[in-house]
């Protein structure tokens, strides 16, 4: 995979994939950051952890581009898309290790 560009867009709560073709989604699903701060990432028939302290909505498009939402504040895209760029890279290597994405060349935030 080329490099990997990474969107903060705003998804729909999705829970059934027949519906991904129609907002142009290949893959999607949820992922959030535990009380503990350990992560969890689900698909797209997924609740989230009831330990969440923050959860976001992740998509891959059909040009293979991630998007990301926080599912309920402000506060949440700082934690995602501010400076510690580790829960970003975690997503990335999950999404890899599950074979949803290729291992990409490099990762790139755009607007």
């Amino acid at each position: 995979m080329a490099e990997l560009i990474i969107k903060n867009r705003s998804l729909p709560d999705l829970d059934d994939a027949d519906s991904l073709s129609d907002h142009n989604l290949r893959d999607y699903g949820r992922f959030a950051i535990l009380d503990d701060g350990s992560m969890w990432l689900g698909d797209v028939y997924s609740s989230n952890p009831d330990e969440a302290s923050s959860t976001f909505f992740w998509a891959i498009t059909k040009s293979e581009e991630l998007l990301i939402c926080a599912q309920h504040s402000k506060v949440d895209d700082e934690r995602i898309f501010g400076s510690d760029k580790r829960p970003l890279a975690w997503v990335v290597e999950e999404l890899v290790s599950k074979q949803i994405i290729g291992k990409p060349t490099g990762t790139r935030i755009a607007e």
